[in-house]
C-alpha cells in the first residue's frame, strides 16, 4: 500500500510539472502573442481609422506604427518571457526527469 501511494505521488508530481509547462508555454506565452496580434493591433488600427477619417493618413501612420509596436512588444515582452520560460522549463524538466528515473528504479 505504501509503495502504491509513493508511486501515485510521483506520477502526480510528473503530471503536475507537465501541466505547468503546458500552461506556461501554451497558455501565457502563446495567448499573449495571440492577444497582441489579433486583439491589440487590430484594435489600434480601428482606433486610428476612427481618429483619422482620411485612409491615406491611416495607412501612413499604421505603416510605421505597427512595426514599431511589434518590435517593442517582442523586445520587452516576448524575449524576456522566452528567456524566463527557458529557465523555468529546464528546472521543471529536470524535476520530471528525476521523478521518471526514480520511478523506473
Amino acid at each position: 500500500v505504501a509503495q502504491t501511494l509513493f508511486t501515485l505521488s510521483r506520477e502526480s508530481k510528473v503530471l503536475h510539472r507537465v501541466l505547468q509547462c503546458c500552461l506556461l508555454n501554451g497558455g501565457v506565452f502563446m495567448l499573449s502573442i495571440l492577444l497582441f496580434e489579433y486583439g491589440v493591433l487590430p484594435g489600434l488600427n480601428f482606433f486610428l481609422s476612427y481618429l483619422f477619417s482620411n485612409s491615406g493618413t491611416v495607412s501612413t501612420v499604421w505603416g510605421w506604427m505597427k512595426p514599431s509596436l511589434s518590435l517593442l512588444f517582442h523586445s520587452f515582452w516576448v524575449a524576456p518571457l522566452f528567456l524566463l520560460s527557458k529557465i523555468v522549463n529546464s528546472l521543471w524538466f529536470q524535476d520530471i526527469a528525476d521523478s521518471a528515473y526514480k520511478f523506473r528504479k
